[in-house]
């Protein structure tokens, strides 16, 4: 355990100067998150997710009618459809594409 002097030290360390730490980034990150939701990239990008989601939760869905499985919910995200691959697939093959473009957009606006 620590002394008790230095425990208070410690305290009034901690309240003097992390909530002005934390005010400052609290601040940016809301920044940063209002730009890029409201950035018609992000937009496009997040339908594209979600079309394919979509499309390939139907495929497994009407593949998975003859199908008896205890673990139905996992099923769903693995199982691909006659001409659908899996949902797992897709985000396997889109999340790094997403990650390259996002990033290549937060590098390009700051540079302008």
């Amino acid at each position: 355990m620590l002394p008790e002097s230095l425990e208070n030290a410690l305290r009034k360390f901690a309240q003097k100067y992390a909530p002005q730490q934390s005010v400052g980034l609290k601040a940016l990150f809301e920044k940063e998150m209002k730009d890029h939701i409201r950035s018609r990239k992000f937009q496009m990008i997040l339908v594209l997710v979600l079309v394919t989601s979509y499309a390939s939760l139907y495929g497994a869905i009407s593949g998975m009618s003859d199908s008896t499985s205890d673990y139905l919910y996992l099923s769903l995200f693995t199982t691909s459809g006659s001409s659908i691959p899996s949902f797992l697939s897709f985000i396997a093959l889109l999340g790094p594409f997403v990650g390259i473009i996002l990033g290549f957009d937060g590098i390009s606006v700051e540079k302008s």
